[in-house]
This record gives structure tokens, sequence and C-alpha cells, in this order.
């Protein structure tokens, strides 16, 4: 054996080993997320507040979208290595199949939620609204009182008409960012089944 190839067949071997470990790494990452993702879901039935309901979704969203960052990554690792134990691609397999209940079960929770998060907003409003009223027996102070209450209450419509038009905005931004990951995954799932056909002919051959 030579020494050129010899050192290029040691060079080959650690960029294995280093592709192999970072997989790994990744796919222990997505691990985590996966696990933060069930703990998620499993606390969602104490929600009863507006915001709180906002924020799980946010954070809900978040993690799907960090999730599938993390697979995407994985999936550029595996098609540039030539040696992958079949665990690992199980593993990939997973958590590709995975991440797609996730985005159902999320749309399916936001769809059972979304009148409850309007009606809360409203309950808000008119609590609100209400331990701002101060009544007086006094009628002048009480018809000025009234104007006054009339155009605060039309601000506060206001305000909370603008706060559900940003709901709307965040949620239409999270489903285009989870759309557009499911154009990348089938993207992915088109090159993978081309490299194996590839693959499989090249070996019959």
């Amino acid at each position: 054996m030579s020494h050129n190839f010899k050192t290029s067949l040691d060079i080959n071997n650690k960029n294995v080993d280093g592709n192999i470990n970072k997989i790994n790494s990744i796919i222990n990452q997505m691990r985590l997320v996966d696990e933060n993702l069930k703990n998620l879901f499993s606390y969602e039935e104490t929600l009863n507040d507006h915001d709180a309901l906002l924020l799980f979704r946010g954070r809900v969203s978040k993690r799907i979208v960090d999730y599938s960052n993390l697979i995407t990554e994985c999936d550029n690792n595996l098609t540039c290595s030539e040696f992958i134990s079949p665990n690992l691609k199980e593993q990939y397999e997973y958590h590709l199949k995975n991440i797609d209940n996730y985005k159902r079960e999320l749309s399916v929770w936001w769809n059972g939620r979304a009148n409850d998060y309007h009606r809360l907003c409203m309950e808000n409003f008119l609590n609100r609204k209400i331990s701002d009223i101060n009544f007086t027996s006094n009628d002048d102070n009480k018809n000025k009182l009234t104007d006054i209450n009339l155009k605060d209450t039309k601000k506060l419509m206001i305000d909370e008409i603008n706060r559900m038009k940003n709901v709307k905005s965040e949620l239409i931004e999270s489903s285009q960012k989870l759309k557009k990951q499911d154009e990348i995954f089938n993207i992915f799932e088109m090159k993978i089944r081309s490299s194996a056909k590839l693959i499989y002919s090249l070996k019959k051959k």
C-alpha cells in the first residue's frame, strides 16, 4: 500500500467519523425538541387565558420550525455520507414522520381553540371596561362620564381589533413557514428516493 493511498484513506475515514458524529449530535437535538413538544402538548389543558393560548401556539410553532431545520440539516449530512448505519436512517425517518404528526396536532388544537381564544379576548375587553367605569349620582357628571366612557370604549375596541389583526398576522406567518418546510421536505424526499434508486441500479451492475 502506497503512502499517499494510506494517507488518503485515513483522511476519508476521519471525514466519515466526523460526519457520523455530527449526525448523531443532530439526532440528539431532534430527540430533545421531540420531548419538548410532547411536554408542551401535555400541559395545554391548563390554558385558560387568551394571552396564554397565543403564547402556547407561538411556542409550539417555533419548536416545530426548529425541529424542521434540524431535520433538514440531518438530511443534508445523510445525503453527503456514503456509509450510514440503518439505525441512523431509521431515527431520521422517525423524526421526518413525527414532525408531520406535530403539525397536524397543532392544526387540530388551534381549530378547537380558536373560538375560545376570541371569546376570552372579548371577556378581557369587557372586564377592562367594567373596571374603568365609576358610577356617580350627579346627572351632569354622569352624562360627562358617559361621553368619556363611550370614547374610551371606542378606543379599547380599536385597540382590541388591532391586537386581533396582529394575532392573525402572526398565525399566517407561522403557517407560511410550516408550509415552506413541507415543500422543502417533499423535495428532499424526492432526492432521497432518486438516490436510493441510483444506488440500487449501481449495485445491480
